[in-house]
């Protein structure tokens, strides 16, 4: 028994000293921090855009992962550059199919370029409609509604603005329509006729669809009386149950 315990003794005096040893090499093994400069990043950056172009996205991940490394390592994160490379890189995580690993990541990039920038700056734009796309797979459609609330606070009266307003309305009113809120579908179903009409010249009856939409609203509002004139002045065959 004394023996053995010596034997134990013995053994762990000389783990110890092989541990104690190694450490330092351990550590060296590691290698010297790099020390991130400007050109080093671009290097990273460009690296990282030729396998993209090659469709090589492991490795585009990986470039782009050490040119936001450089950015952090130099206080960069919240700046334009730095939410732009994000977004370059969560798209190569789309690209190869790692969709599991992008949810924080365009949250994130939203979150950050709506703060830094504003919700009109096209970095913004370009991260809201990325984060919205997620939204809507994952049918966290609240929190797509939002987004698209969000995106035409901003806009102004130009014709541009306008085919802009004209697009999230279209979402608008289908977002509503799964979210069961009729009366806010109705009020953008309504809006949509109105804002097509100005922009293409369409009558309502062109919009067939929207009118069967605006008519499946009335009925599942109860709003009767709209639903029959509605029904009574396009001859829709729907019938309210």
């Amino acid at each position: 028994m004394r023996l053995r315990l010596v034997y134990i003794m013995a053994l762990a005096t000389v783990v110890t000293s092989v541990l104690l040893y190694a450490a330092p090499d351990a550590r060296a093994g590691a290698g010297p921090t790099i020390q991130w400069t400007i050109k080093k990043i671009e290097k990273a950056e460009n690296r990282a855009s030729r396998a993209a172009d090659k469709k090589k996205w492991v490795l585009a991940i990986r470039h782009g992962e050490k040119a936001l490394e450089g950015l952090r390592a130099r206080g960069e994160q919240n700046t334009p550059r730095y939410i732009q490379t994000l977004l370059k890189v969560t798209g190569f995580y789309s690209q190869s199919g790692r969709l599991g690993e992008i949810e924080a990541r365009v949250e994130q990039a939203y979150n950050q370029a709506r703060a830094l920038l504003g919700p009109a700056h096209v970095l913004t734009r370009e991260a809201r409609a990325f984060y919205y796309a997620r939204l809507v797979v994952r049918k966290d459609y609240a929190s797509a509604i939002r987004l698209v609330q969000d995106a035409m606070a901003v806009l102004g009266t130009t014709m541009d603005e306008d085919y802009r307003r004209h697009r999230y309305l279209k979402h608008l009113y289908s977002l509503y329509g799964l979210t069961g809120e009729l009366a806010l579908e109705e009020d953008a179903l309504k809006r949509f006729l109105a804002l097509d009409a100005r922009l293409y010249g369409n009558a309502v009856e062109d919009n067939g669809e929207i009118i069967q939409n605006l008519a499946n609203n009335y009925c599942r509002q109860g709003k009767l009386a709209e639903f029959e004139s509605l029904r009574a002045q396009h001859g829709l065959a729907f019938v309210c149950r």
